[in-house]
């Protein structure tokens, strides 16, 4: 209701065709990806510059970057109709056994039978991650929902079949393709787990996007998603209730896992770099 009270309070007296309204719920200006369903040919326009958006259609949505959208506030979008010739619709599609994809913040290079190879930081060239080869893991898991019971019995994705499918490179995203075949859980009459994955680099965003589509039907088994990073240490960093803790395994109980349970991040650094992982 509030969006419909804001919606029909606005001045569209520039707009030339259909106007699109940006939200920015966030305490910060923010440019971000904007995915909308579109019928068509159309155009995204900035109104206030009267220039043209780069997008690109992709699976019935249009998708283009918004730019410095305001605190707590809003930016209006054009929605234009055009001629088929005109549309910004070009995603050019490569298939190759090795291939790279970057922007202006992240490199990033995949291959069959491995996936990921390694993910470059550009501002000073520092590999985060290399190697991944074992990206997704199968580990047989008899316990229950309060605690872990692990055979020792695991499968990597590497043990089956690792394809990348293709690379997509438009004006506004680079993305790479990924699909695979485990080899059979022996544990489980030989159940077959097939996974694909997306990994996409946005333009003048720093951010990677990770897309990953599991198919399996089974039980008595934990299914992860690794990613390997060139770190030697331990310790971590926790968000807690009211702190932040810096904590090593836990060893404390005898049937301790080595895991600590913590609220929203939980941050790995060494030698000036670290990896945050957040829950939101």
């Amino acid at each position: 209701q509030c969006f419909e009270y804001l919606s029909a309070n606005l001045d569209f007296s520039a707009i030339k065709g259909e106007p699109l309204i940006v939200f920015n719920p966030l305490p910060f200006i923010r440019t971000d990806i904007i995915k909308v369903d579109v019928t068509g040919n159309k155009k995204i326009r900035d109104p206030d510059s009267g220039k043209d958006i780069s997008s690109v259609r992709n699976n019935g949505k249009m998708v283009f970057l918004a730019h410095n959208v305001p605190a707590c506030g809003y930016k209006v979008f054009d929605i234009v109709s055009v001629r088929k010739s005109e549309s910004s619709d070009r995603i050019k599609t490569f298939t190759e056994k090795r291939c790279c994809i970057e922007n202006e913040y992240y490199r990033i290079s995949a291959e069959d039978e491995v996936g990921i190879c390694s993910i470059v930081i550009k501002e000073d060239d520092w590999e985060s991650v290399r190697g991944v080869t074992n990206l997704i893991v199968a580990e047989e898991d008899c316990g229950d929902y309060l605690k872990e019971s692990f055979t020792g019995n695991r499968i990597k994705m590497t043990e089956g079949k690792v394809k990348v499918m293709g690379v997509d490179k438009t004006e506004v995203y680079e993305r790479i393709c990924l699909e695979g075949v485990f080899a059979a859980l022996y544990w489980l009459d030989n159940s077959t787990l097939k996974w694909k994955g997306e990994i996409t680099l946005y333009r003048e965003i720093p951010r990677i996007d990770f897309r990953t589509l599991i198919n399996w039907e089974g039980k008595n088994t934990r299914v992860q998603v690794r990613f390997p990073t060139p770190f030697t240490t331990s310790r971590g960093l926790y968000e807690v209730p009211f702190a932040v803790l810096e904590r090593g395994p836990y060893d404390i109980l005898p049937m301790a896992s080595g895991d600590w349970p913590c609220l929203r991040f939980l941050c790995v650094e060494e030698a000036g770099h670290g990896i945050l992982l957040v829950n939101h």
